[in-house]
């Protein structure tokens, strides 16, 4: 008789499970990576299968939470306990803009390739920039009429309240509140007429209660 063969191994009715899903450490959450040195780490994943193992990881980098438009993607190997890569160490970063809300996510590939399922987050590259608000359109004085020692004025409708100001001349006007005509929410206010003064100038302004 020769000598034993080398010893190999066999399964009945084999049935493959795939890798526990990675779980992120960072970023996370919408956290911010200042800049293309930071990084993406996650604690590694799992293979419970007799003989089965953990043989690396694949990222993907979006710009949609759907991940319909991937501008990164890579595969990262195995690594014992945490996995962690560097964003300018993945291919293809270079396409990622600065000052934008990103999305990435990660699985784990067994023996066999079977992917885990995926584990996403979102992050923010650079410093998001926060879109100033829409100016306030300005009202249009529709009228006015003076009656009984009062000036009775009138304006298109506005979002927001608006106040009625008054200077006695437009050379080098001094606009001020009219006392009892701020944080006017309707269309119409009557005021009296400044008294010692044969003219004036009056005017309705928004008041934006984003700026004051």
């Amino acid at each position: 008789m020769s000598a034993w063969s080398e010893t190999g191994t066999f399964f009945v009715d084999l049935v493959n499970h795939a890798p526990t899903a990675p779980l992120i450490v960072s970023p996370y959450f919408g956290a911010t990576m200042p800049d293309a040195n930071g990084y993406f780490v996650w604690f590694a994943s799992e293979d419970g299968d007799l003989g089965d193992f953990v043989t690396g990881y694949q990222l993907q980098i979006a710009a949609d939470d759907a991940f319909a438009n991937v501008l990164v993607e890579a595969d990262i190997g195995a690594q014992p306990t945490v996995t962690l890569v560097r964003l300018n160490a993945l291919p293809g970063f270079e396409s990622l803009a600065l000052n934008a809300r990103y999305y990435w996510r990660v699985r784990a590939l067994d023996l066999w390739d079977a992917p885990s399922v995926w584990t996403t987050a979102s992050f923010v590259y650079g410093e998001l920039q926060t879109e100033p608000p829409a100016p306030v359109e300005p009202v249009t004085i529709t009228g006015m009429t003076i009656a009984d020692g009062q000036i009775h004025l009138s304006w298109t409708a506005s979002d927001y309240p608006v106040r009625v100001e008054f200077t006695a001349s437009l050379t080098d006007p001094q606009w001020v509140p009219v006392n009892g005509a701020t944080g006017l929410g309707g269309t119409t206010v009557a005021v009296p007429f400044p008294t010692g003064l044969d003219r004036g100038f009056f005017r309705v302004v928004v008041e934006d209660l984003r700026t004051e």
